[in-house]
């Protein structure tokens, strides 16, 4: 018996003392560098929200999923930041970069911005599916007129890309290449979007009219028949014989 009780206070000196805690380790998307042109191409600036995560991936650890019903976390493995922090610093960077807009914006200032782009992330996770493991990154893009808060484009992906194996050095790369091709298929839509809210509106030639009340003036008349001009007003009412001329 004292065998025995010597042996178990061996085993809990061991917890207690020689035990070594699990190194943790930190991952964050990346996205290729990128020269800024020396123009933009549209006079506008635009106010990129905070992405909008859904609850359950806006946390510290990364979600490693089994099925629709089964997820689970890495408590060793974590974000470097949050989601909802990392992307919108990506977003923002990779906006500011294609010079499509004179100015890019992560918070409201004094003037209002001519656009505000909203984002949202329904899944980035690490899927497993038998032997096989996947990176999985679906977002939501939304470009608005800030007055009117009125959709002008929209964009939505979702992208599963395979493994060779359980690894999130591979998972967070596959999301960096997943995210990188999504945002430039997104902006050159965009691109392609803007001209025609930047178009300057035809109205209909306005209509030039003579002045009706004295045949000699040659002024042009306010957009009404048989209309004076102003000087005109000023003469008094012409001759009878002149007041049935034509404008």
């Amino acid at each position: 018996m004292r065998a025995v009780l010597v042996g178990l206070l061996a085993l809990v000196l061991t917890g207690c003392f020689g035990a070594t805690t699990a190194e943790q380790r930190y991952y964050t998307l990346s996205l290729p560098q990128a020269e800024q042109p020396s123009r933009s191409q549209f006079p506008a600036e635009v106010w990129v929200k905070e992405v909008e995560v859904a609850p359950v991936y806006n946390r510290p650890q990364i979600v490693f999923r089994f099925s629709p019903q089964e997820m689970q976390f890495f408590n060793q493995n974590r974000w470097a930041d949050r989601p909802s922090r990392m992307l919108s610093q990506l977003l923002q960077r990779s906006l500011s970069t294609s010079g499509i807009f004179r100015s890019v914006v992560a918070r409201l200032g004094t003037t209002a911005p001519t656009y505000v782009l909203d984002s949202s992330v329904e899944a980035i996770e690490e899927l497993q599916g038998g032997n096989l493991w996947y990176a999985h990154l679906a977002m939501t893009f939304r470009l608005a007129r800030f007055d009117a808060n009125r959709a002008i484009w929209q964009y939505t992906f979702d992208e599963r890309r395979p493994l060779n194996r359980q690894d999130l050095g591979l998972v967070t790369r596959a999301m960096s290449e997943i995210l990188d091709e999504q945002l430039r298929i997104a902006l050159g839509q965009m691109q392609a979007v803007l001209p025609k809210h930047f178009a300057q509106p035809r109205f209909p030639p306005r209509r030039s009219t003579r002045c009706s009340r004295w045949p000699g003036c040659s002024r042009s008349a306010p957009p009404l028949r048989q209309s004076p001009c102003r000087c005109c007003r000023s003469r008094g009412t012409p001759p009878r014989a002149m007041t049935t001329a034509s404008a």
